[in-house]
């Protein structure tokens, strides 16, 4: 929070530790903060989910240290401010789903207290509820003047009440201002997510029993991919989650693992609200006796401590942003120690230390010490892998900035310190893709002296990176981007060699079987095909290609330059077939009415042929 509120002013504390520049000018257009804050979790949705889990949990802690004792009463207050610090931080994240998480989890929190209360209910029995009033009136003015990015609160902003005063329309966002677009004002995101979870429900239906493994969302979805998604601003975007947690273990795991995962929930719940809402303990032990488990009256009497129904509702709102996302770290972390915080609270698990106990119950023996330090050695030496794990990642990291900026010969000793240290498929794949760049750059310009060498060199390059490939695709015959990758090797190689052609052909073909339904790669497919003189076939595809995206300017200019091809004679200046002229003619004039009337490109290719 307190990392990420001065990035809402143009500070970001980010920009300051790397760059040297307390401002926003490290991030990219995609990452806004002065729009949408994210802090140290790296995504506003993330940011905004982390935030709804703590901000019950400050309200319950202020509750019960007013209840407590007066003199703990500033405490309280001091909760109430960290809890409305946490608010204003939530509502600049401009996340709908995490509004929606809080929202329900607030209803839930304050609705359990004046349940729990209902028969004490009275004037002077809210006037001494003043924590809870004092809250709903702090939150409504942080959400007045911040306003809450949903549209029903709209006319309730400040924002809009002082365009009325002054009797003008309220300022429009800017395409680059609207949280929920793209820079160029692009698709909703939540009829992305419907896009999404339609292919997510394909991909569960082909695999409904275990799904198609852990963590595979990303390489079934592009097999699974709805047309719709290409008519979108994120038509090209890896989609390596459902943006659905309950459709991503549906798709990945199956309905084996869907339904233990709602049972993990189904009985927190279950039995929390059982104990919540029987006041009678009979019937209570009774119940958990047959689980094997005891309780007792503290049971009963801490399931309505303010304390453990915040926590139950910060449990909440993860139920709820985990439907319109997908969770993180932390928020498994949350996920699944909350239900064990819970049931501490309620004496259902014992609050003591798990471990060894000596003979007297306190002191460490021998066997004691033995499992300490084999624990520490064990800690030492993941503590060893992780830090050659990040030494790796960071070279890597450097590498493959300096390799997409063109500079190969830089990222060359960087990747290949990466693999070294940790030969992750990742990291060879971003290798040998350098290191064929680099060969070709040798091969292009060689130098006088030394081109021997320099062919030398280059070759042992291309067999090193080929060779890597080959194996990556052995490993992993279903990875779709080792595919991409080997598919941009042997098509870099062709522009020095065109033998290189049918090699980069073959593994497109097998990117499109893994993939066609992304518009891109059927695009690529077409247009090696007409490299490698299959028009007929390059025709066939990039007919499919636009089918799919009405608005690929490429894949139309592309089709225009392939039918006209196909009407040409043998020498290749003769029409001899001018309905393919036309067809070529008719692409590019689409490209005028439809996507760019004054493409340049296009307006050359209608004026030569004509």
């Amino acid at each position: 929070m307190a990392w990420g509120i001065p990035s809402h002013f143009g500070y970001d504390p980010t920009c300051l530790v790397f760059r040297g520049n307390f401002d926003v000018s490290c991030w990219t257009v995609d990452f806004q903060p002065k729009i949408r804050i994210f802090s140290t979790l790296g995504q506003p949705a993330w940011m905004a989910a982390y935030l709804a889990v703590l901000i019950p949990v400050a309200l319950g802690f202020a509750l019960i240290f007013k209840k407590e004792r007066k003199d703990k009463s500033l405490l309280s207050f001091l909760f109430v401010g960290l809890s409305s610090a946490f608010f204003l931080a939530f509502l600049w994240t401009r996340t709908r789903s995490g509004v929606i998480g809080l929202g329900i989890a607030l209803l839930f929190f304050f609705g359990s207290i004046l349940f729990i209360q209902r028969e004490k209910i009275s004037k002077k029995f809210i006037g001494k509820q003043y924590i809870i009033v004092v809250t709903i009136l702090l939150f409504a003015a942080i959400g007045f003047f911040a306003q809450v990015p949903l549209s029903p609160f709209d006319k309730i902003s400040y924002q809009n009440f002082k365009s009325q005063i002054q009797k003008e329309a309220p300022k429009a966002l800017t395409p680059e201002e609207t949280p929920h677009s793209g820079p160029l004002g692009g698709t909703d995101s939540g009829k992305i997510r419907l896009i999404v979870w339609r292919g997510a429900l394909d991909i569960w239906r082909k695999n409904p029993i275990f799904g198609t493994g852990v963590e595979t969302y990303a390489y079934a979805y592009y097999k699974n991919r709805p047309p719709e998604h290409n008519l979108t601003s994120e038509w090209n975007f890896l989609y390596n989650k459902a943006h659905n947690e309950y459709l991503n273990y549906l798709a990945t795991t199956g309905a084996f693992g869907f339904i233990s995962y709602l049972l993990i929930i189904g009985i927190f719940l279950g039995l929390y609200f059982y104990i919540l809402l029987n006041k009678k303990i009979g019937n209570i032990e009774k119940l958990f006796n047959k689980l094997g488990v005891q309780v007792n009256k503290d049971s009963v009497k801490n399931a309505r401590d303010p304390l453990v129904i915040s926590t139950v509702a910060g449990f909440i709102t993860i139920l709820v942003t985990n439907f319109f996302g997908f969770s993180v770290v932390i928020m498994n972390i949350y996920l699944f120690l909350i239900p064990v915080f819970v049931f501490i609270m309620l004496s259902i698990l014992p609050s003591r230390t798990l471990g060894f106990s000596g003979k007297s119950g306190t002191d460490v023996g021998m066997f004691q010490w033995s499992g300490i330090v084999v624990l520490f050695l064990t800690s030492g030496y993941l503590l060893y892998f992780l830090f050659k794990f990040w030494i790796a990642d960071t070279a890597y990291a450097l590498g493959s900035n300096y390799s997409k900026a063109g500079e190969y010969q830089l990222a060359y000793p960087l990747l290949h310190q990466a693999v070294a240290t940790k030969a992750e498929p990742v990291f060879r794949d971003e290798m040998a893709y350098n290191d064929t760049a680099l060969a070709v750059t040798l091969l292009s310009s060689p130098g006088e002296q030394n081109a021997t060498e320099s062919a030398n060199l280059a070759q042992q390059l291309v067999g090193s990176a080929v060779a890597i490939s080959d194996q990556l695709v052995l490993e992993h015959p279903n990875n779709i981007v080792f595919w991409k990758s080997r598919t941009r090797i042997f098509y870099t190689l062709a522009q020095v060699n065109p033998s290189y052609y049918p090699l980069a052909l073959e593994a497109m073909k097998k990117t499109y079987e893994l993939g066609g339904n992304e518009a891109s790669i059927s695009y690529n497919l077409g247009v090696l095909y007409g490299q490698n003189n299959e028009l007929e076939k390059a025709v066939e595809i990039l007919e499919k290609t636009v089918k799919l995206k009405p608005d690929y300017r490429d894949a139309h200019y592309a089709l225009g330059l392939f039918y006209n091809e196909l009407s040409l004679g043998a020498d290749r200046t003769t029409v001899e077939k001018p309905e393919f002229r036309k067809k070529a003619m008719d692409q590019m004039q689409y490209i005028l009415d439809n996507i760019s009337k004054d493409d340049p490109e296009a307006k050359d290719s209608i004026q030569a042929w004509k």
